[in-house]
């Protein structure tokens, strides 16, 4: 078994029937196998061996001119004459001691020597009628980053992202093929990660890594192209259905999925009670970096998922590390962070390995950590040691931070008039009549419990709002346990009754706006957009539920209906809100289209 080589073989002479009449091909799968035979090199150019480097280059097919990259001479080339297998396998076999090296095939089971990890090097051939024989793969990754786009904001980060999971891979001497894919439109991207997917085949393990915009759409999630288009997410996107099909092509004995991106934690099969099955996969581990109602933060130089994920494959030092090992780190880094939730769907064996000796990734850690201390060193030596403060400088210091009447009325009213500006646009005159409304307090019933579940985890240095949940049983329980059993599968909640408590305690003139598009057509449907904001002394919390309502009466409407969008914000009260009125206008936008669109589909067939 090769210790860390596993490339293409390209049969080029004799043909593979006369090969396989003659028995030359035998020495070949042997070899390739990692198997000594005698006659390995009795077929005289029969063989040309891929570059490991070239090879190597031709993966970052989708990078940036800002990878290093190194010429190619040509496509193959020949091994050192003194070591037939190459690099790599020559210093496995230099790592066994004499008696394993003579050792052949046959009923023997070949030892992998310490600081080696074992591979699956074994012979394919692709098709009866081609020439080419494939070696499957032990393990493989396929990396997607995704930093300039078209429509939306620019993500810095993620091309460091990248970079970072890249290095972690290769620490791990684990996957032998790694794909990267950076800055690419839809169409390129999807033709890049089939060529991906071709090139992989029964690997042990697949590992998919995106960063970048995410995008929900009902109950789907896009990983956004650079293109992306909220209008044609199909199109200028790649769904985690459309995904899931490509991963499936390869077969893998286990697929790991690691998104990076806003709205990224989104069951595999929507409506599930129990537990999400594997979707067609044999084993399957899925972490996205949050929930599919919250965003997901970016950072210098890492993201905060990546570099989160990153220090919590490098937390052991000895010893395997299991993905449940990285997974639980995760769980404990973001256990108090209620704005970034990391979403895990597991459906394995707890026994899958990210690295089996976390020894193999010392030297990245070395690397990590002279980074870091050289880092805090230059930090250190430009900062001024400022003087001893007394209380009342702290004091004064506080307050000169915190928010004032006059502050919160400006930043409340600028956020509201540029938004109701960005909403109020003709482009749906003819469909809908436009109604705005505002509150001085918390008056609509839609966003009030989205509300008060953020609110009351929320960590506030004053009590400018009163949100609380509480919950009690309406009878005493006749059912003992067996009703506890029923609680456990999601029955019984009639048992309780649920108080929801939200009151503005603080003075405001504008705290919620209330947006109806109401329809000039009995086949469409009322949409209402609620916004509000939410004081506290350091931060303004920003609420957006949108939800439609079918016809319910003539000229009456549900009161309640299915959500569109719900999203909340925690901003500074110095802090622009541009970002998020382009955010909440689009996702408004896009729900009245996507009505309009289905309304005239419904027409059509009928």
């Amino acid at each position: 078994m090769l210790a860390s080589w596993s490339r293409p073989w390209i049969i080029s002479s004799p043909s593979f029937a006369e090969c396989m009449q003659s028995h030359e091909l035998a020495p070949l799968v042997l070899a390739a196998s990692g198997c000594r035979h005698p006659a390995r090199a009795s077929v005289p150019g029969a063989v040309k061996w891929a570059s490991d480097r070239d090879n190597e280059n031709n993966t970052h097919s989708g990078r940036s001119s800002s990878w290093p990259t190194r010429p190619r001479s040509s496509l193959c080339r020949s091994p050192p004459a003194e070591h037939p297998l190459g690099r790599a396998s020559a210093r496995y076999r230099a790592a066994l001691g004499p008696e394993q090296r003579d050792r052949s095939c046959t009923g023997k089971r070949w030892v992998t020597p310490r600081g080696f990890q074992r591979r699956r090097a074994v012979a394919r051939v692709i098709s009866p009628n081609t020439r080419a024989v494939k070696l499957t793969m032990a393990n493989a990754a396929i990396l997607v980053g995704n930093i300039e786009y078209q429509r939306l904001s620019k993500l810095e980060c993620c091309h460091d992202d990248l970079l970072a999971i890249k290095q972690l891979l290769e620490a791990t001497e684990k996957y032998e093929e790694i794909t990267i894919i950076e800055n690419a439109e839809a169409d390129p991207l999807k033709s890049q990660l089939r060529a991906a997917v071709d090139k992989v085949q029964s690997p042990e393990e697949l590992l998919f890594y995106f960063t970048g915009h995410g995008h929900m759409h009902q109950d789907e999630f896009f990983h956004c192209a650079t293109n992306f288009d909220a209008r044609r997410p199909n199109q200028t996107g790649i769904s985690t259905t459309e995904l899931h099909t490509l991963l499936k092509l390869v077969d893998a004995g286990l697929v790991v999925k690691l998104i990076d991106a806003c709205y990224s934690g989104t069951l595999l099969v929507k409506g599930e009670w129990f537990p999400q099955n594997k979707d067609g996969f044999k084993n399957l581990i899925s972490i996205a970096s949050c929930l599919d109602t919250q965003t997901s933060l970016t950072g210098n130089p890492l993201s905060l998922f990546t570099e989160k994920f990153r220090a919590a494959a490098l937390r052991k030092t000895e010893g395997p590390v299991f993905y449940t090992d990285i997974i639980n780190t995760l769980r404990d880094e973001f256990i108090d962070n209620n704005s970034q939730t990391p979403c895990f769907v597991q459906q394995h064996t707890a026994r899958e390995q990210f690295v089996d000796d976390a020894s193999r990734l010392a030297a990245l850690r070395k690397t990590l950590a002279e980074i870091t201390t050289a880092a805090t060193n230059r930090q250190i030596a430009q900062e001024i040691v400022p003087a001893t403060m007394t209380l009342l400088e702290r004091l004064a210091a506080a307050d000169a931070k915190v928010v004032k009447p006059d502050l919160m009325a400006n930043f409340v009213g600028t956020f509201f008039d540029n938004l109701i500006k960005r909403v109020s646009t003709s482009e749906f005159a003819k469909f809908f009549d436009l109604e705005v409304t505002e509150h001085a307090r918390f008056e609509e019933a839609t966003a009030e419990e989205f509300i008060i579940l953020v609110m009351s985890k929320e960590k506030r240095a004053d009590n400018f709002v009163t949100a609380r949940h509480t919950r009690k049983l309406r009878t005493p329980n006749p059912m003992g346990a067996s009703y506890s059993l029923l609680q456990g599968f999601g029955f019984g909640n009639d048992m309780y009754e649920d108080t929801w408590d939200l009151y503005l305690n603080c003075t405001m003139a504008r705290t919620q706006l209330r947006i109806t598009l109401t329809p000039k057509f009995t086949n469409l449907q009322r949409i209402v957009l609620v916004v509000t904001c939410a004081p506290s002394l350091d931060h303004c919390y920003i609420f957006e539920v949108a939800t439609q309502h079918l016809l319910r009466d003539f000229g009456k409407y549900d009161a309640n209906g299915p959500e569109a969008s719900r999203r909340w914000w925690k901003v500074n009260w110095g802090e622009a809100t541009d970002g998020i009125v382009t955010k909440i206008s689009s996702k408004f936008t896009e729900t009245v289209r996507g009505q309009l669109e289905n309304a005239e589909k419904r027409l059509s067939q009928g």
